[in-house]
């Protein structure tokens, strides 16, 4: 096992920030407290980015954030902007920054990770964390270099989601709300000068996990057992459109589920269909429970519910099943290659 080793960024005056989302502005706004100069480098698809329907460039100009967008991080010109005492920081960064980009920096580059590493390489955290059943959290830097996410982790928390967490949504606010703490106490760091513990990664133990994009991955098996119906229909609740499915030859995305209690089972040929309905609920049959589904919607995000009938049936073709397992997605700074 490799050995950790402390190390030290020295006097820090400027942070370069390159990325998008929540973190990002909560650390710009703390950054700004402690006087630190900022400059942000973001890109078309981070500045689309919607949370609660806003755009992050709209909160970035309403909170008198100035940026700068950036196609290709690795063309500009750092000398005006990395010095002796620049630090730069990474948060969702939507480049692949090329090894003598990162070398401009002399060791001061890191990057934020929204989970364990090295466990937890790679995108779409929340989503693969739901999915697997995990309740703990991570908040952590490590150092960047020319292989992704393999860098010495040089600070680390670890947290528990309450079981009130259920879409990514729901995890990525309390994520954030948890995270503020974390990044303060980095920048604290930085200010004071102290130093960091670098702790080697242990490849032995690494995991890597591919971005998602819903419209391709999203779609429901009506084959898997009911925990796991119900953890992949919260993998891709809000802010995502909903797990998508058929019904009477419609293609519909259902968001909010739970479990009946009743004690139901079923034979497997009745998996998907609507069994009973209340004013609120559609009781789905499962070969070993009964689903609860509160949300059905439309491609425009209509509410559809009232027009399911009893009776009918949740289904997926196998095509797209196939598709779903065969598709990779690769995002660029641009957006969806």
């Amino acid at each position: 096992m490799k050995k950790r080793q402390e190390m030290n960024f020295g006097k820090i005056e400027k942070i370069l920030v390159f990325g998008g989302g929540n973190s990002c502005i909560n650390f710009i706004l703390e950054a700004n407290k402690k006087d630190f100069d900022v400059v942000l480098f973001s890109s078309k698809r981070l500045l689309e980015e919607r949370l609660n329907n806003i755009k992050f460039e709209s909160r970035l100009i309403k909170l008198s954030i100035n940026y700068i967008y950036v196609k290709d991080i690795n063309t500009i010109d750092c000398k005006k902007y990395i010095t002796n005492s620049s630090l730069g920081v990474s948060f969702g960064a939507p480049w692949i920054f090329k090894g003598d980009f990162i070398d401009k920096f002399n060791g001061k580059f890191v990057n934020e990770h929204g989970a364990k590493l090295p466990e937890d390489r790679g995108g779409g955290g929340f989503s693969w964390k739901i999915m697997r059943g995990l309740s703990f959290g991570h908040h952590l830097f490590h150092l960047i270099n020319k292989k992704i996410d393999s860098g010495d982790v040089i600070l680390m928390s670890e947290f528990i989601f309450p079981e009130s967490c259920t879409t990514p949504l729901d995890y990525e606010k309390y994520s954030d709300k948890d995270k503020i703490i974390f990044l303060k106490n980095f920048l604290i760091k930085i200010k004071k000068q102290e130093s960091f513990s670098r702790t080697p990664q242990q490849d032995s133990s690494s995991s890597y996990f591919p971005r998602l994009f819903t419209a391709r991955h999203g779609y429901i098996n009506w084959d898997w057992d009911l925990d796991e119906i119900i953890k992949f229909i919260d993998a891709f609740g809000e802010p995502y459109g909903g797990a998508i499915t058929y019904n009477n030859e419609k293609k519909v995305y259902i968001g909010k589920v739970t479990k009946d209690k009743s004690g139901k089972s079923f034979h497997p040929f009745m998996n998907g269909l609507v069994y009973r309905k209340t004013e609120d609920s559609l009781f789905i049959s499962i070969s070993n429970g009964s689903l609860v589904i509160k949300e059905v919607n439309d491609e425009y995000g209509k509410s559809t519910i009232d027009s399911i009938k009893i009776g009918s049936r949740f289904y997926t073709l196998q095509e797209d099943l196939d598709r779903a397992k065969s598709y990779r997605a690769v995002y660029s700074s641009q957006g969806l290659e």
